[in-house]
């Protein structure tokens, strides 16, 4: 017996949107829309994740030293609120718009390892053992738009945000059911170290 055209499409339409959900955002659809469509808990993850992929691998500290990444946060979803904004602005766009807007010519290079890996930033006792759920995937989107800027980064990150959110968390040896818990011989880590533990390089596989 043939199958029923109807059940085929609709089986084909859950495997597609299954698959678009798990490939990581393209840096110019998190625009205004998908700002406005997550929880403050994400924005401000998103906003941590990209500052601390530009300063510490590109502008320098001083980038954005003058705010805070709440304030940003706000300047964001003011510009989104605004009925005269663009919403298809990409986020990463305004979010230097706003934050870069006190210095001119950029900031200093960053110190790194010869792989570009960044040497410094928040912890994982810090940040990532007290940001919840929300935080630590806008965390990872956030650094990884940034990443999406800086062509001659070796370290690929070809799998889906939340792929690496889990990983790291293992890492740290978070445990759900006690979100106070942190592997203390691990918690003094920067994020974005953790972060390139996973990364893809070149082709070679994941380094451990």
């Amino acid at each position: 017996m043939k199958p029923k055209l109807g059940i085929t499409v609709i089986v084909a339409s859950v495997v597609s949107a299954a698959i678009m959900m798990a490939l990581p955002p393209n840096e110019q659809d998190l625009d205004g829309n998908w700002w406005r469509s997550v929880d403050q808990w994400r924005q401000l993850g998103f906003v941590h994740g990209y500052v601390d992929c530009d300063c510490y691998i590109d502008t320098g500290p001083e980038g954005f030293n003058n705010v805070s990444m709440e304030g940003l946060q706000s300047k964001i979803t003011q510009y989104y609120n605004n009925p005269d904004s663009d919403m298809h602005r990409p986020v990463f766009a305004v979010l230097r718009a706003v934050g870069l807007s006190h210095i001119s010519g950029g900031g200093k290079p960053a110190t790194s390892s010869g792989d570009n890996e960044p040497d410094f930033g928040p912890d994982g006792s810090e940040y990532w053992r007290q940001g919840r759920g929300a935080f630590r995937l806008g965390f990872i989107e956030g650094y990884f738009c940034c990443l999406a800027s800086k062509p001659k980064m070796r370290a690929r990150f070809p799998k889906p945000p939340q792929y690496y959110v889990a990983r790291m968390s293992d890492w740290y040896g978070i445990k759900e059911d006690d979100p106070s818990y942190i592997d203390p011989k691990r918690a003094d880590q920067p994020i974005a170290r953790v972060l390139f533990k996973f990364a893809d390089r070149r082709g070679k596989g994941v380094r451990r």
